[in-house]
């Protein structure tokens, strides 16, 4: 079975098409070359991550530039050197921290602290336990 691309105007078998997700058997209106180069033109990575803070944490790009500005360019734990843009600092890209309960934005952290406290569950006690199991070792 073939279908005419609505981009191209090319007929095409109907395996070069993608399938649209929405419906059953299903497919799009254009070819995939087509469909691909349109996804392409598209996209643009500061407007989704504009989108994606003002979703995720409720704050712009501004309210961000403020905070990195605020804590230097530094991790609020750590203090290793930070990057509003992935691969320029070998700790990352600042991660935006939150508090999981609240959702207020506490501050700017490396990829390693972030995990630190996600693994911890933000739980206190846990991260003093911890404390304490490394200057018990230290001790030795």
């Amino acid at each position: 079975m073939t279908r005419v691309c609505r981009c191209c105007n090319t007929e095409k078998s109907l395996e070069e098409y993608p399938k649209d997700k929405r419906w059953r058997n299903t497919y799009k209106l254009d070819c995939k070359i087509c469909y691909n180069v349109k996804r392409r033109s598209n996209y643009n990575p500061e407007q989704r991550r504009d989108e994606g803070l003002k979703q995720l944490y409720g704050i712009s790009r501004d309210d961000l530039n403020s905070m990195y500005t605020h804590q230097e360019g530094c991790c609020a734990i750590c203090s290793a050197p930070l990057s509003l843009i992935s691969g320029k600092t070998k700790k990352g890209k600042a991660h935006v921290d939150h508090c999981h309960t609240t959702g207020k934005v506490r501050g700017l952290l490396c990829t390693k602290c972030n995990t630190l406290l996600g693994m911890a569950e933000d739980n206190k006690e846990t991260l003093q336990k911890a404390i304490l199991y490394l200057d018990r070792s230290q001790d030795d």
